[in-house]
């Protein structure tokens, strides 16, 4: 996957499956290094993590 692939917001990380979501979202996290971003998508593991405990 290279650069152009990735999301250009952190908002694009909602429209992606969960998986994939969290690992745009850590990229997107070391590319714009904002206390934002990071919190946002701690908030994106920590549902997604919830889902998946559901559905169990």
């Amino acid at each position: 996957m290279n650069k152009q692939d990735l999301p250009k917001s952190i908002h694009e990380c909602v429209i992606v499956s969960s998986q994939e979501r969290l690992v745009m979202c850590v990229d997107f996290m070391q590319r714009q290094q904002t206390v934002n971003a990071k919190t946002r998508c701690e908030k994106e593991k920590a549902s997604s993590f919830f889902i998946k405990q559901k559905m169990r």
